[in-house]
């Protein structure tokens, strides 16, 4: 199962990622609290369907992202792709992740270390959204999940 965990604070916010071409997109409702905006990105490549989540942030926020550490960041991706996608690309799937937070930063006239980027093999189409509230700090959750391809156990179950 992969999370995409977007924390934040009134004043500061963490991004953690288990964490998406570009043609259409469908905006994810966020609370108002918590400034930033959500979206699912679509297109395709090769045939091939890609989906990016898209979290943009009003200003600079500090994200931890398992991809890339800690950074101070505008925007956070979660980038999914076709199986078959995934499959081609074999070792330069790094690379590619890396192609796709560089071509958005350039939609989004962001310098790309300002992107945190992530890739899963979970299906964007079934992101869940939770938000929770204490005292000062708001959380909200956009969470994906995959029981078919990517969440098989090796040698236990079959794909």
């Amino acid at each position: 199962m992969h999370i995409l965990s977007l924390a934040i604070l009134r004043s500061c916010s963490f991004f953690l990622l288990a964490l998406p071409a570009l043609v259409g997109a469908a905006e994810i409702d966020l609370p108002a609290e918590i400034g930033a905006t959500a979206e699912v990105r679509r297109g395709e490549q090769d045939g091939l369907w890609e989906k990016t989540l898209l979290v943009r942030f009003p200003s600079e926020r500090r994200v931890l992202s398992t991809s890339d550490g800690m950074l101070t960041a505008r925007a956070a991706i979660n980038h999914a792709a076709h199986p078959l996608l995934w499959h081609r690309l074999g070792s330069d799937s790094k690379g590619y992740a890396l192609g796709v937070r560089d071509a958005l930063a350039a939609q989004l006239e962001l310098p790309p270390a300002t992107v945190a980027q992530m890739s899963t093999a979970a299906d964007m189409d079934h992101i869940a959204v939770a938000t929770r509230t204490y005292g000062p700090l708001t959380v909200t959750v956009l969470a994906t999940a995959g029981a078919r391809s990517n969440a098989i156990r090796t040698g236990v179950d079959a794909g």
